[in-house]
């Protein structure tokens, strides 16, 4: 492929489309539309279907893919080179090559600059990258049968987004339910509520051991996240002054800076043995489920019910850097509170559902693990294309 960027002028009065490219090769997302007169570069490039286009900045993180046609004509600023693919090259399989760590991987290593997040990629240092290239119609075969298994992905994530929507609605729908013998609580009441401390970052971005200190970063939208390289360790032998934040299995941690994905769900997750040990850190608060008032697994539904979300996503503020909520949020939520007897059979449904919500979501994991095996496998020559399309059908 060779370098082609095609520039457009910025002029006021004119509406423009804005796009940003996802790391790890994973596509283009729209970021609204502006006028020319309200930005302050003169010009900026267009983005062309079946084009690749690249993040220069920290493109270790994989910020590549191919432009679909629905992005045609979206501008992005000159941090975004776009590239012409040879006639002997299929976009559709370019742009699974896109989503291949071996690709990542040589980015990273051509990277130049000595803060890690300012770190670039110059568009002739992509070019240097060589990647073996089957010949066209065998580069087709491979991205159908990729496309295939990518297809079945999204499938089992429809499937598993559409079960946790349903799950929401009839938590919101149960805990907000008139009952007379329910009791209106605060969290604050059936939980304690701790936000953790400051930990001297001179301490811990030294230690390769100790007991992990549970950060934002850490939370998902679906539980724990221990990235290598998001986890940071407190060691040991610093441990005793923070014993009162150390986590156990049944807490449950929300973010507090940052607290909803964009899709507006909480950040948050129930900590269990897998977690632990671990401590709690600054701008990440802590309930601990009081076993006389509420479960555990009831406290977390209550966490992420809907109610729970409009809430705090109102009382956000911008904490210099970040959208923040706090501690009193959280704790002030009031809530309709079943019986000890009515929470577990509650718990025991949930249970079920989530088993199901589960095995979907590893079976995705599983696919996503499968698909880049085969990919590395075909790019390196290891399996024949053949072979693939005989497994996959």
């Amino acid at each position: 492929m060779t370098l082609d960027v095609r520039r457009t002028p910025m002029v006021p009065g004119t509406t423009y489309r804005l796009a940003g490219v996802l790391n790890a090769g994973q596509g283009l997302i729209g970021k609204g539309e502006f006028d020319g007169g309200d930005t302050e570069y003169s010009a900026m490039n267009v983005l062309r279907t079946d084009q690749v286009v690249m993040r220069k900045l920290t493109a270790w993180e994989g910020p590549i893919t191919v432009v679909p046609s629905e992005y045609e004509g979206f501008v992005v600023s000159n941090e975004f080179p776009t590239f012409t693919l040879g006639t002997d090259v299929a976009p559709e399989w370019m742009r699974h090559v896109c989503r291949s760590p071996r690709l990542w991987a040589e980015m990273k290593n051509r990277v130049s600059g000595t803060v890690q997040r300012r770190k670039r990629l110059n568009p002739g240092q992509l070019l240097q990258i060589e990647l073996p290239i089957p010949p066209r119609e065998v580069q087709e075969r491979i991205a159908d049968v990729l496309g295939a298994v990518d297809d079945q992905i999204t499938a089992l994530e429809a499937e598993a987004e559409a079960g946790m929507a349903m799950r929401r609605c009839f938590v919101d729908e149960y805990l907000s339910r008139p009952n007379s013998a329910w009791k209106r609580v605060t969290v604050g009441e059936v939980a304690d509520v701790l936000i953790g401390p400051a930990f001297k970052s001179s301490v811990f971005k030294n230690a390769r051991e100790g007991r992990r200190l549970l950060r934002g970063v850490n939370l998902g939208p679906h539980g724990t996240r221990w990235a290598d390289a998001d986890t940071v360790f407190w060691p040991e032998s610093e441990h005793e002054p923070y014993t009162k934040y150390d986590l156990i299995p049944d807490d449950i941690c929300i973010a507090m800076d940052r607290p909803f994905t964009r899709a507006r769900v909480l950040r948050c997750a129930l900590i269990s043995d897998s977690d632990l040990p671990s401590l709690v850190v600054q701008r990440v608060t802590r309930l601990r489920a009081r076993a006389e008032h509420i479960v555990p697994s009831i406290l977390l539904d209550v966490v992420r019910s809907g109610p729970m979300a409009e809430r705090l996503a109102g009382r956000q503020t911008d904490a210099g850097y970040a959208p923040h909520i706090s501690g009193s949020d959280i704790s002030t939520f009031e809530f309709g509170l079943p019986s000890l007897p009515e929470q577990a059979d509650l718990a025991r449904m949930f249970t079920s559902m989530d088993a199901t919500l589960t095995a979907t979501r590893t079976e995705a994991d599983r696919l996503r693990a499968v698909r880049a095996s085969l990919l590395s496998a075909l790019l390196n020559g290891d399996i024949e294309i053949a072979d693939c399309e005989r497994t996959a059908a």
